[in-house]
């Protein structure tokens, strides 16, 4: 974010924002990759905002991009294609591909029960798309879930799935109503902010970080309108994306004061009403699932 620009007062204010939102709370608590993924996605565009010219380092973090799933590749490309090394995005794809395949087999050398690269990584991915209409959510839904529920969740109304595999499940239904009172102002709040930087996204559109920034939001956003049970389970990988859109309303020589002045209003107060209800929903949730382990057992 400073490499954009962005004051160093507004940068933390802005991981104040990442820390208090949903997505954080809810996927940086569990031991899984949803954190080094995240990270692997933000590298690239680390790169792209520092203007790196190497391209070894280029082709490490399109490897990096690749090595958690095949999906997340799309934040190295989207980087690199924007980058000073675009004319070389063929050959960079190709040595980090390379690179993956390489350690897929030192890996199965090893840890024999590990998979091949495109035993799991690669064929394994069309499992993950629904195959007829899914009960949990319109397109709509979808979207909604895609850009709201990433900052906020409800409190609240936890729906359940009823078990295929002996294992329930549960998931947020979608809809904005379900936010009244006190927990709308960090609705607002969020989309409020989100408007704001995609106003400035389009508004600094020739600029090669606005360009890869929407390249990669609009190929997640398109990504789980079919893919995944519910895109807020994938929302750590996203998230710093939405951070870095937001960021771009905080520009100095691009906003104007009153618009600055609005931003961080609704920072400061996205995150003194957004932490505590997103720790509460997260609880809640934690509740629930406990209660499912103890009537399984």
């Amino acid at each position: 974010m400073q490499n954009l620009g962005i004051k160093p007062i507004d940068s933390w204010l802005l991981v104040g924002a990442f820390a208090s939102s949903s997505a954080f709370i809810f996927w940086w608590s569990i031991p899984e990759t949803f954190p080094i993924g995240s990270l692997t996605m933000l590298i690239p565009l680390f790169l792209l905002s520092r203007e790196e010219r190497s391209l070894k380092v280029w082709t490490l973090a399109l490897a990096g991009s690749l090595a958690i799933t095949t999906t997340n590749f799309s934040a190295g490309i989207a980087a690199a294609l924007f980058s000073k090394q675009r004319q070389k995005i063929f050959k960079i794809s190709f040595f980090a591909l390379l690179l993956i395949l390489v350690l897929s087999f030192l890996q199965k050398s090893y840890l024999p029960s590990a998979n091949y690269f495109f035993d799991r990584s690669v064929a394994g991915e069309r499992h993950f798309v629904p195959t007829s209409t899914d009960p949990r959510g319109s397109l709509p839904g979808r979207a909604l879930d895609f850009a709201v529920y990433t900052g906020v969740v409800p409190d609240k109304l936890i729906r359940m799935i009823r078990p295929t595999n002996g294992i329930p499940g549960m998931f947020l239904p979608y809809s904005l109503k379900i936010f009244t009172g006190l927990s709308s102002i960090p609705v607002l709040c969020w989309i409020a902010l989100i408007s704001i930087g995609s106003i400035e996204l389009f508004r600094n559109f020739e600029l090669n970080f606005a360009k890869a920034l929407f390249s990669f939001i609009l190929i997640q956003f398109a990504l789980h309108m079919f893919y995944g049970d519910q895109p807020f389970l994938y929302s750590a990988h996203f998230l710093p994306g939405f951070i870095l859109l937001i960021s771009l309303g905080f520009r100095p020589r691009a906003a104007p004061r009153a618009q600055l002045a609005l931003s961080r209003a609704c920072l400061v107060t996205f995150i003194f009403t957004g932490f505590p209800l997103n720790l509460n929903s997260f609880i809640n949730a934690a509740h629930v699932a406990a209660s499912f382990s103890g009537n399984s057992q």
